[in-house]
C-alpha cells in the first residue's frame, strides 16, 4: 500500500495532505520568531464518503477481516469542507493568539537571544 502523502492545500503554516486512502492529515505549525515551536497535528478523516468496495477490496488483497475493515472505515469521521475550514480558521487564531504571546514573553526574558544564561 502507498502511503504517500499530497498536498491539497497550499497556506503558509498549514500543511494539508491526503494519502491514497483519501484520508486527509493536517499539520498546522505555531512558528514564532521564525522558528518552529508547535504542530497540530488532526487526522485522520475524510472529505467525502469513503469508497467501501475500495476497502473491502484491499481488506480481501491483504487478508484482513472484511466486516471489521469495513467497520473501522465506517467511523472515521467525514467533515465537510465548511468543517475543515471552519478548523482552520480556529487554529490560525489559537496559532496567533500563541505565537503574539511566545514572542512577547521572548522579547521580555531574552530567551530566544539566548540571554538567559543564568549568569545575568
Amino acid at each position: 500500500m502507498d502511503h504517500r502523502l499530497e498536498e491539497i492545500i497550499d497556506i503558509p503554516q498549514f500543511q494539508i495532505l491526503q494519502d491514497k486512502l483519501n484520508q486527509i492529515y493536517s499539520f498546522p505549525s505555531a512558528i514564532i520568531d521564525g522558528v518552529n515551536y508547535a504542530n497540530f497535528f488532526t487526522g485522520q478523516f475524510f472529505l467525502e464518503e469513503p469508497d467501501l468496495d475500495f476497502f473491502r477490496a484491499q481488506a480481501a488483497r491483504y487478508g484482513f477481516d472484511e466486516e471489521a475493515c469495513l467497520e473501522t472505515m465506517r467511523r472515521v469521521p467525514v467533515w465537510s469542507r465548511e468543517q475543515l475550514d471552519s478548523y482552520l480558521y480556529f487554529i490560525k487564531g489559537l496559532i496567533a493568539i500563541i505565537s503574539e504571546s511566545g514572542g512577547s514573553f521572548s522579547a521580555e526574558t531574552g530567551i530566544l537571544e539566548g540571554s538567559c544564561d543564568g549568569g545575568g
